[in-house]
């Protein structure tokens, strides 16, 4: 049995078993790339780090956003892991129905 225990699949800081992920691991995001310089372990901070809803939300003067969202330095596109461990890239212009559905673990959205 696999368990992770992280934020996200993600939601708040629980273990997730494989079959948590009722939407199907290779239809569930787990990690993406992050397009700043900071150092790979830097991902956000207190408690919102990656944290995703249905309408993206924007916190005017704050120095810390970019590191909440993922992106890459490819053009129009950023590569994820799922929870199958297979990698994809996504472009910039997913619709953002789909984009939330690859977030949830058990939202049974189509795909």
């Amino acid at each position: 049995m696999m368990t992770v225990k992280a934020v996200s699949i993600l939601g708040s800081t629980t273990c997730i078993r494989a079959q948590d992920i009722r939407d199907g691991m290779a239809n569930t995001l787990m990690v993406g790339e992050k397009r700043d310089s900071q150092g790979w372990n830097v991902g956000g901070y207190a408690g919102s780090q990656f944290d995703v809803g249905p309408s993206p939300y924007f916190v005017t003067n704050d120095p810390f956003l970019p590191m909440v969202f993922p992106g890459s330095f490819h053009a129009s596109q950023t590569h994820f892991v799922f929870c199958d461990g297979s990698v994809h890239p996504l472009r910039s212009t997913i619709d953002k129905a789909t984009w939330y559905a690859l977030t949830t673990r058990y939202g049974r959205e189509v795909i």
